[in-house]
């Protein structure tokens, strides 16, 4: 049986991120004026842009070892669509039946730049660690796979002091009352809709032990709430925002603070070192930052 498809009526190509055009009318003192290749400069290698921001304004002290890097990222940025920040780049294009043209326009590039993974973690971490806010909404890993008798998922654990997060692929036996779970909290519940469906229909003494069975699967990161960091998808402050309005939680200085960092990064200057250097590990305004959110936000 063959079975029919319909395509969108755009398509989505991984490019690089500048055209052969643009490569080719740059010189490389043009670049150190170029705020997004500065920016995607930084996120690739921090120490090299601080190096090139103390000559910046006088690029004939650059060495030849300098300029030499300075053409390999512009190269790359130029040539490569293979992922490597925003040296690269998605391109929508039309179906044709003719030869595609390249589909790189550099002066429409839209960047997008998120906190880094670790630090969204933290933000999610400083919000809930005193108690679990009751009216938060608890949905199942996002990366949940159930392979034969087995769920497999991805559980990050992040190094505050390091800056940096690691990875682990978890597999637990599929029990039928952990898929049950699972299937209930798929369109979101709070913790006390969960405990009390698990008493309700499990055989459990009473709601102390409903309530250590919630626990267990959200320090397993089985489930994570709705303040959980995110890949894909609406920007992860601003869904974290949306989520503690959404309920009658008395966190408006928590919810003005995060809207306060997420309003400094979107108008953040890409080409400011000492602004971008904020949001990136070992920051301790950051660290300031959460403890005010810490510290105000209660239930």
């Amino acid at each position: 049986m063959i079975e029919k498809y319909k395509f969108f009526s755009s398509l989505i190509l991984r490019t690089p991120a500048y055209s052969l055009e643009e490569y080719k009318s740059k010189t490389c003192k043009e670049l150190l004026k170029k705020d997004d290749f500065l920016t995607a400069l930084f996120l690739s290698s921090n120490v090299f842009h601080a190096e090139l921001q103390k000559k910046i304004n006088n690029p004939d002290r650059l060495s030849e070892d300098e300029w030499r890097t300075l053409k390999k990222y512009w190269n790359r940025g130029a040539h490569r669509s293979t992922p490597f920040g925003l040296f690269s780049a998605f391109s929508s294009v039309k179906w044709t039946s003719g030869i595609l043209q390249c589909p790189v326009v550099s002066e429409k590039i839209d960047s997008s730049i998120q906190l880094s993974y670790w630090l969204q973690m933290a933000i999610g971490k400083s919000l809930t660690q005193t108690s679990k806010p009751a009216h938060l909404t608890y949905y199942p890993n996002c990366t949940l796979l159930k392979s034969g008798n087995e769920i497999r998922y991805i559980r990050p654990l992040a190094d505050f002091a390091e800056g940096s997060c690691i990875y682990s692929l978890v597999n637990n036996p599929a029990h039928p009352h952990l898929l049950s779970i699972i299937e209930y909290c798929k369109t979101g519940r709070t913790l006390i809709e969960i405990s009390n469906w698990i008493l309700n229909n499990f055989p459990v003494q009473n709601k102390d032990a409903a309530d250590a069975i919630v626990e267990k699967l959200i320090n397993q990161q089985l489930l994570n709430s709705g303040i959980e960091p995110n890949i894909t998808g609406m920007n992860f402050l601003e869904r974290v925002i949306d989520e503690l309005s959404t309920h009658e939680i008395s966190a408006n200085q928590a919810i003005g603070c995060i809207s306060q960092l997420l309003k400094e990064v979107k108008t953040m200057p890409v080409d400011n070192s000492d602004l971008l250097q904020k949001w990136f590990p070992r920051s301790n305004r950051f660290s300031r930052m959460l403890q005010r959110v810490k510290i105000c936000f209660t239930l």
